[in-house]
């Protein structure tokens, strides 16, 4: 969805045990890559995608360790959080939808 977020397919010649597959996701929100395991078509993607943003933004607004979560460039702060928050619902809201 042009200005607001795109989903790239990329094959990658990666030095095991690295995966050969990847989705990047892009554009109006914080960058991310995620494997095709469990993401097989765009909308799967982004969904994955959303899970990664949302647990990074609970655990920035409870205050908990952000090792365990995928990490995101951004400061961790609450207005981050909810920024992140409301284009995660943009996503599932409007986007997912559209290209289901």
């Amino acid at each position: 969805m042009g200005g607001v977020v795109a989903v790239f397919l990329f094959r990658i010649d990666p030095a095991p045990p690295a995966e050969e597959w990847l989705w990047v996701v892009t554009g109006d929100l914080p960058s991310a890559y995620l494997v095709t395991d469990e993401a097989q078509t765009p909308a799967a993607a982004l969904e994955g995608y959303c899970a990664l943003m949302e647990d990074w933004a609970t655990a920035v607004r409870s205050g908990a360790p952000l090792e365990d979560v995928f990490p995101v460039a951004a400061e961790a702060t609450k207005e981050n959080a909810d920024s992140v928050v409301k284009r995660v619902n943009f996503v599932r809201n409007e986007v997912i939808p559209a290209r289901a």
